[in-house]
């Protein structure tokens, strides 16, 4: 992504995700689990070059067309954009604040759990997803899916959760300021326990909750689909 990025091209870009899309649909897959649209603003997270760079305006127009590319299909088009060559796009990691982990660290640990915000730049991080692959210019219109991030953001969520258990940023930023009536897809294993320092659950803010409840309060929070889960019985 960051290559792609470099070309400062939201065509190249567009033109990435249909011959994505072309490749998807050849294997027999209907949803991409990206763009990931995180705005780069740490270079020591170690999922940076999978970013859209540090510049939000680029980041926007680059997500827009990333998305436009994988779902756009005008050749074989059924309906309002979709067709048998469209690839439904999961944009992550929603509110965009992947690379802002405390120290550079990573949220699938533990030791990087809190997403920081020293500059009070919060909002930035929602452009590509609001501006970008929430309001595109073609038949779609928008993303049909989204996966939060697993960081905890200090100082914005009220509640000390992790966006896949936070009502304030599904059901109320995406759901109702924002119309959004696609796939939320939580990001893997938040519903699953702490395996320690190991790369286990990942229930930030909610740790001494039960499996169950973790299932309970995302699903009250929003999300449709448990990533990285296959578990009925907690249901």
């Amino acid at each position: 992504m960051l290559g792609l990025t470099a070309t400062f091209s939201p065509e190249v870009m567009k033109r990435f995700g249909e011959i994505v899309s072309e490749e998807y649909r050849a294997l027999g897959l209907t949803t991409a689990l990206f763009p990931q649209v995180d705005i780069g603003t740490d270079p020591r997270w170690f999922r940076y070059n999978y970013t859209l760079g540090e510049d939000p305006n680029l980041a926007v127009d680059l997500a827009k067309a990333y998305t436009e590319g994988l779902q756009t299909d005008t050749i074989t088009e059924v309906e309002n954009g979709w067709g048998y060559k469209s690839v439904n796009a999961m944009v992550k990691h929603w509110p965009g604040t992947g690379a802002c982990g405390e120290g550079g660290r990573d949220g699938h640990y533990n030791f990087g759990k809190y997403a920081v915000f020293p500059n009070h730049n919060f909002a930035i991080h929602t452009r590509p997803f609001l501006e970008g692959a929430l309001s595109l210019d073609g038949p779609t219109h928008c993303a049909s899916a989204l996966m939060p991030d697993y960081s905890v953001c200090v100082g914005v969520e009220p509640t000390g959760v992790a966006p896949g258990f936070s009502p304030t940023f599904i059901d109320k930023m995406l759901r109702t300021d924002n119309h959004f009536d696609g796939v939320v897809s939580t990001d893997w294993c938040i519903t699953h326990n702490v395996e320690g320092m190991k790369h286990g659950g990942k229930p930030w803010g909610v740790e001494d909750k039960s499996v169950v409840e973790h299932h309970y309060l995302a699903l009250m929070a929003g999300c449709d689909q448990f990533g990285g889960n296959n578990e009925k019985i907690p249901l």
